[in-house]
């Protein structure tokens, strides 16, 4: 799940693509790949939603020198989760893993507008929970 490894860092990533690639991590039929890969004991889809939700971080595509459309499609169904629950305060009692309040802003501004596509992307909350309950299963 990690990034390309071919990147020129003088050249910007373009812009995500409307849908995520085959072998996206971030698609529900990758989920194999959210609970179970580590990098040094941390899960790294937990890592990479940490930078996502609390950093403000744009996770890059790891097949293409673009923005991931996976990852940019989790962030535009938080806000879409945000706004179905009217206030930050409603959204985050019931999502404490979702988008921190500085970044709703930043991310509405960068993402209104945008499709969050056809293929469907995992939920944060419900991956991180499993991958807590796995660690969990496997410490008895």
């Amino acid at each position: 799940m990690t990034r390309r490894t071919q990147v020129d860092p003088d050249i910007p990533d373009k812009p995500a693509a409307a849908e995520p690639c085959y072998e996206c991590p971030f698609r529900t039929t990758n989920e194999h790949k959210q609970i179970s890969f580590e990098v040094e004991g941390v899960n790294e889809f937990a890592r990479i939603w940490w930078d996502i939700s609390r950093e403000g971080q744009t996770y890059g595509c790891h097949m293409a020198q673009r923005v991931c459309a996976g990852s940019v499609n989790m962030i535009v169904n938080e806000l879409a989760k945000l706004r179905s629950y009217g206030t930050w305060d409603q959204y985050h009692e019931e999502n404490p893993l979702g988008l921190a309040p500085e970044l709703i802003g930043p991310f509405l501004a960068k993402f209104s507008g945008r499709d969050k596509g056809k293929i469907p992307v995992a939920d944060p909350q419900s991956v991180i929970m499993r991958i807590l309950e796995a660690r969990q299963e496997g410490a008895a």
